[in-house]
């Protein structure tokens, strides 16, 4: 039984603009706990956010590489972990940006899993959690975002 995390937040800036802010890897060191970021594996075209790319943050302590499995252009990134120190299972994840009114509506969702029993069983505190992480996630990029454009 795996779990779906989901936040939402409008953000008052061109969905452009969102969209490459949460896309870059570089935008992920403005925010609190990501002490590093890097490309691993460039995309077939060479760019860090394309469909194959193979990216590193490192989070106090904890490493996590996400690799990019889908992508719209101002529309949405999909991603799985591929490597992280948690003893969940990643089935991917998805950042969709839709414009609205002034500005763009976006939607995280992430899905996890276990087979070890005991954590299978938490898995809805855990997600109940990472609701949480996301949306805090969210308000956080809008803070870098605003901090950019102004």
């Amino acid at each position: 039984m795996s779990v779906t995390s989901r936040a939402t937040l409008y953000m008052p800036f061109s969905t452009a603009r969102v969209f490459d802010a949460m896309t870059d890897p570089s935008t992920y060191e403005k925010l609190p706990l990501v002490d590093q970021t890097s490309v691993v594996l460039a995309a077939p075209d060479g760019s860090s956010n394309g469909i194959g790319a193979i990216r590193e943050l490192h989070i106090k302590g904890m490493v996590i590489q996400e690799q990019i499995t889908g992508l719209e252009i101002n529309q949405r990134m999909d991603y799985l972990f591929i490597l992280w120190p948690l003893p969940l299972i990643n089935l991917g994840g998805s950042m969709i940006f839709t414009p609205y009114k002034q500005g763009t509506f976006v939607e995280w969702v992430s899905t996890i899993d276990s087979n070890q029993p005991l954590i299978k069983k938490a898995l809805p505190l855990i997600k109940l959690q990472s609701d949480l992480g996301l949306k805090f996630m969210l308000y956080q990029f809008k803070r870098i975002i605003a901090a950019q454009v102004s």
